[in-house]
This record gives structure tokens, C-alpha cells and sequence, in this order.
């Protein structure tokens, strides 16, 4: 196999072993974990269906590592990033775009502003 296609198979095992996770955090009440986790599996997917537009569009099997892995110091993209080339690649429309903007925002303040907000683990569980 190639660099291409052995990242791929460490990304679909990597999303394959956090849907796992999550199921395990949904069964167990465990709902931060279970929004962090939901949030890696959005960005997981969007970054396959990028990565499936550009082959459509080249017409070529080749996958663009740089949606799969991160190198310490090479280029990266943040869920936001993926969001933004997800809807002008149109693998996303304009009313998912918002829904997903949305949510990151509630994620962000389910990691970042869990102790210093209002907000519950009752409101979690609706995010």
C-alpha cells in the first residue's frame, strides 16, 4: 500500500474506534464525553466527504492526506476549517453549514465554559 491509502485505513480505524467510544459514553450517561466525541465523528465525516468530492472532480483515486493526518508542524484545520471547505466544495449546503457553526459553538462551551457558565449537564444532554 501507499502513504495515501495506509492513512486512510489509521483515519477509518481512528473513526471507527470513536464511534465505539461513543456508544460506550451514550450507554453509560457519560454526555461530555459523548458531545466531544459526537463533535471528532462530524469532523471525521465531513473530511471523508471531502476527500470523496475531490475524487469525484479529478476523476482519480488519489486521497489528500492533509485531511487525514496532521503533522506536528505541517498544516491544520480546525472543525471550523473543515465546516468552511465542506460548504465551498458543496459537500454541505448553506443550512447545514449553520446547524454545524451552531453546534460547534455549544461543544466549545461544553469544553471550554462548563464550570465558569450556567450551563448544566441537563443542558448537555440537549446539545
Amino acid at each position: 500500500m501507499n502513504k495515501e491509502w495506509d492513512r486512510l485505513v489509521a483515519f477509518l480505524n481512528g473513526l471507527a474506534g470513536a464511534t465505539e467510544l461513543l456508544n460506550r459514553a451514550g450507554k453509560n450517561g457519560f454526555s461530555i464525553e459523548a458531545v466531544c466525541l459526537s463533535a471528532n465523528i462530524i469532523d471525521a465525516q465531513l473530511r471523508i466527504g471531502i476527500i470523496l468530492k475531490h475524487q469525484i472532480e479529478t476523476k482519480r483515486r488519489e486521497v489528500p492526506i492533509e485531511y487525514l493526518f496532521q503533522e506536528e508542524k505541517g498544516k491544520k484545520y480546525s472543525e471550523r476549517d473543515i465546516f468552511k471547505i465542506a460548504k465551498a466544495k458543496e459537500v454541505i449546503n448553506d443550512d447545514l453549514f449553520q446547524k454545524l457553526s451552531n453546534i460547534y459553538d455549544d461543544r466549545n462551551r461544553v469544553i471550554h465554559r462548563y464550570i465558569v457558565t450556567d450551563i448544566t449537564t441537563a443542558k448537555v444532554l440537549d446539545i
